[in-house]
This record gives C-alpha cells, structure tokens and sequence, in this order.
C-alpha cells in the first residue's frame, strides 16, 4: 500500500490520526502491539482495550512526496483533532500556544511544591484502575513506584528446588578453575592445585554444617 496519511476511528469519532511510508505495515504493527497491550500510546490503548475490533483503520490520502507526510499529518492533526494524539507531527507535545507561553518560566517555591505534595497524601491517583498499557515515561521519574509493583508473576523454573550436598560439591569443583567474564585478566586461565580445591571445599562444607547447626537452634 502507498504512502500517507491514515486515521483510526470508532464509531465515526476519529481517534488517532498518523502518517506511514507504508501505510499496511503500519496497520499491522498497530493490531500486533495493541492486542499484546504493549502499545507505546497508552490512550489509545486504553481506547483499544475498550472498544476492541470496533476500531476501524482507515486511508486519509496517499501522499506521493514523502517529504510533506509531516505537514499533511499536521494538517488532519489541527482539523480532526483527534484525542488519543499526545504529539503534534513532528514529536512535540501538542499544547496550544497559549498554554506554551503559561508553562514557559514558570516555577514553584520550595512552599508551593510541600503544599502540593501535602495536599495529595492518602488521595488515590485519578488513574487508578485503568488500564493504559505500556506505562508512560513520566512514571519513570526518581520516587517513582515501579510498573510492575503488585503484578504476579509466574514461578520460577527452579523455585523450591533443593541439591543434595553432593550435588552442591559437584557444582563447586566444576566451576573451579574455569575462567569467568567477571574477574580480571591476569587470573584468566589459572588453574588451582588438587589442595587448594579440596580446601575450598572443606571450607564450604564446614560453612553449611554451621548454617544446618544455627538454622536447628532457631
């Protein structure tokens, strides 16, 4: 399929307008990330989510120069306002030029901003419960909770599995003397006397019997 200018719309309601060199691929990589809800446009993936395969991906106009895709997407951007774009054309935030000039130099005092922060202890987030797929980037900020806190997760391959001791002594001596990505140069390929190991291994024997000894105390 050609390039240009695409829309995907519910309902007659246009919800995000972009533009493609090939405006096919760019369908199926929308479809693949969506359904998978790893979309990087958390709004339109909460509008996916929602409303599902009633979402219809549709041709704006085929634009022959790739070089004006921008301005023809901007153009369809500025008429249709579509609400799920988060950016203009070329990738800035898409803020009107009233609210650019309120935000430019604006700054808090050290008392604003505890009042601020005051103000929002034990109040839930306005988002709290809806599904947004990939989390956005302003969530990524120091102090932050992490995305996946709460998730479950699926155990572990090895997860309650237990090694005899003679497992564990056969583990030991085969990584001994092997040479390993984390140590420097100079000890790679240096290989360790009979003595040496079965010292290491008297010490780590001795070492789990007062683990056993301190955990049957307890």
């Amino acid at each position: 399929m050609a390039q240009g200018i695409y829309k995907i719309e519910h309902r007659g309601i246009c919800v995000y307008v972009g533009c493609a060199r090939n405006i096919r691929r760019r369908f199926n990589q929308h479809r693949y990330t969506l359904m998978r809800r790893i979309h990087r446009n958390f709004l339109l993936q909460r509008a996916w989510d929602k409303h599902g395969e009633e979402m219809q991906f549709l041709v704006i106009e085929e634009v022959n120069d790739s070089g004006h895709l921008s301005d023809r997407e901007q153009f369809y951007i500025d008429t249709m306002k579509p609400w799920a774009n988060i950016s203009d054309a070329r990738g800035s935030n898409a803020h009107t030029d009233a609210t650019k000039s309120k935000m430019r130099g604006r700054k808090f005092t050290e008392e604003h901003r505890r009042k601020l922060s005051e103000s929002r202890i034990g109040k839930p987030s306005g988002r709290k419960g809806i599904p947004t797929g990939r989390a956005p980037k302003s969530v990524f900020k120091k102090g932050s909770q992490p995305w996946n806190k709460g998730m479950k997760m699926g155990p572990s391959w090895n997860a309650g599995k237990k090694l005899s001791e003679s497992h564990r002594a056969a583990l030991s001596v085969a990584k001994m003397g092997k040479p390993r990505p984390d140590i420097s140069e100079r000890l790679l390929g240096r290989k360790q006397s009979r003595e040496s190991i079965e010292r290491r291994l008297l010490s780590y024997r001795l070492t789990i019997n007062k683990r056993k000894e301190s955990h049957a105390a307890e």
